[in-house]
């Protein structure tokens, strides 16, 4: 597997990242993996050595970006679910 994936996937299960698919209710739902898509797109990616340089990446890749493309693509494959 791709490690963007692995990381993905620790955040959809809650043992890596800001917690919130722990949240009963929440955990295993199409609304968890769409948390765990874009928490890896705002928070994990950039390869950049440089902090300031990888967090300048990050934010040009969301406004427009491969980010902002994933993110909308999640979003409307989440919703489709429901």
């Amino acid at each position: 597997d791709l490690p963007e994936i692995e990381t993905i996937r620790e955040h959809y299960a809650g043992t890596t990242g800001m917690g919130i698919n722990t949240i009963p209710g929440i955990s295993g739902t199409a609304y968890a993996l769409f948390n765990a898509i874009t928490q890896h797109a705002t928070h994990d990616s950039g390869r950049a050595k440089d902090e300031t340089d990888r967090a300048r990446a990050r934010l040009i890749s969301l406004w427009g970006g491969e980010s902002a493309k994933r993110i909308e693509r999640a979003r409307t494959s989440a919703l489709a679910l429901v």
